[in-house]
């Protein structure tokens, strides 16, 4: 009767073992779903912004870096003073390069072989207009990247593959037929 009783019990502990294995196994699988909705909730929020600013057209200082740290810090406070020049009429935006879940914009703006920290200026419709590594970025100079509405225009078509003819005239000429 013993020996019974002790195999029954071995093959209730096993039982046990085997439902606290695969319970850690779905607790596992449960943390990474949460991290990896956490990652995609933060992309999600720098995409959010960059459209949010585009809808109500503002440029986009995008201070792009790989990893934190004073370089990373110098760049978004450049980018914060170009953005107090600037009133109202613009947004910082950081990103991190490195993070698997920006892997859609580093590739939009093709930010993979940039160096960094990089602060990438974006137009009020979206399109890149300019970029400066932190060793050559200014508040000024940032400021100076901001296109001009016609020239906004020009780099737009651009971007979406058109055809664009330019044409340059003084206003004393006699005939400005084209």
């Amino acid at each position: 009767m013993t020996y019974f009783y002790v195999v029954v019990k071995y093959n209730v502990y096993l039982r046990h073992v085997k439902v606290l294995k695969t319970m850690n196994k779905i607790q596992m699988i449960l943390i990474l779903l949460l991290m990896i909705t956490g990652l995609i909730r933060v992309n999600a929020q720098a995409v959010a912004e960059i459209e949010k600013a585009n809808k109500s057209c503002k440029a986009v200082f995008l201070v792009t870096y790989n990893t934190d740290g004073a370089d990373a810090d110098k760049a978004f406070s450049i980018a914060n003073d170009a953005k107090k020049n600037l009133k109202a009429s613009s947004v910082v935006v950081k990103l991190n390069t490195a993070d698997a879940a920006n892997h859609a914009v580093v590739s939009k703006y093709r930010l993979a072989g940039a160096p960094s920290p990089l602060i990438l200026v974006l137009d009020k419709n979206g399109t890149p207009s300019g970029g400066l590594p932190l060793k050559d970025a200014t508040s000024a100079k940032l400021i100076d990247l901001i296109p001009t509405p016609k020239t906004s225009e020009l780099i737009k078509a651009l971007s979406d593959g058109k055809s664009v003819y330019v044409v340059v005239y003084k206003e004393s000429m006699t005939t400005q037929k084209i």
